[in-house]
């Protein structure tokens, strides 16, 4: 996942950034709107020598598993357990927490839009109109020297999903990220999951 990470991350010097990042603080002094705002953090980010990434695009270019057309990348809020695929036949996916909710205005939903993933003009052998049904992925756990402080409401992991499955495993290769704006994330840390973590994790199905 860090090779799609680095194709897909916005490039920009950190020197370059920091000259953004005090161009748009003498703009925005005075008067500003949400995307100004956006794109002040985002510059920030850059500037402190982080990824920040479209998170539609990196999704799209992680590609599909052939058999199921489903994702090989996922992201979720970082302190669930589990996160849901669904996705639709022209190419929007969604991640959320459980398998049946109501993704308005909820912030630990991810919405990818349509033509994300390659169109799937048949059903497939899952049977859904919007494929994903019971589905789903392990979320890696933060390790402690990477977690944050405080809580990890606002934070999320992106990871590469090693099977979906109503029973999966643990997965691989996560990075946390948080939210700038609209489509962008920084990409604060990425790890690799030990042998040892894979194990404790993989217990959550047995628990």
């Amino acid at each position: 996942m860090k090779s799609v990470l680095e194709q897909s991350a916005i490039s920009l010097s950190i020197p370059e950034a920091r000259a953004k990042v005090a161009e748009y603080v003498r703009a925005v002094r005075e008067r500003h709107n949400a995307e100004d705002m956006a794109i002040l953090r985002g510059y920030r980010a850059l500037a402190r020598g982080h990824q920040v990434i479209d998170l539609p695009n990196v999704i799209s270019r992680g590609g599909v598993f052939e058999e199921t057309g489903l994702p090989r990348l996922a992201v979720a809020t970082s302190n669930h357990e589990f996160v849901h695929v669904e996705r639709s036949r022209d190419g929007g996916v969604t991640f959320q927490p459980e398998q049946w909710i109501n993704p308005r205005r909820r912030k630990d939903v991810y919405r990818c839009p349509v033509g994300t993933l390659p169109d799937m003009a048949y059903p497939n052998h899952l049977g859904w109109g919007l494929w994903g049904g019971r589905q789903r992925a392990m979320v890696p756990h933060v390790p402690p020297a990477l977690r944050p402080v405080h809580s990890l409401d606002g934070y999320a992991t992106l990871f590469e999903v090693d099977e979906w499955a109503p029973d999966p495993t643990a997965p691989v290769d996560p990075a946390l990220l948080k939210h700038i704006g609209g489509d962008l994330y920084a990409v604060l840390a990425t790890w690799d999951l030990s042998e040892l973590e894979r194990s404790v994790l993989n217990g959550r199905v047995r628990a």
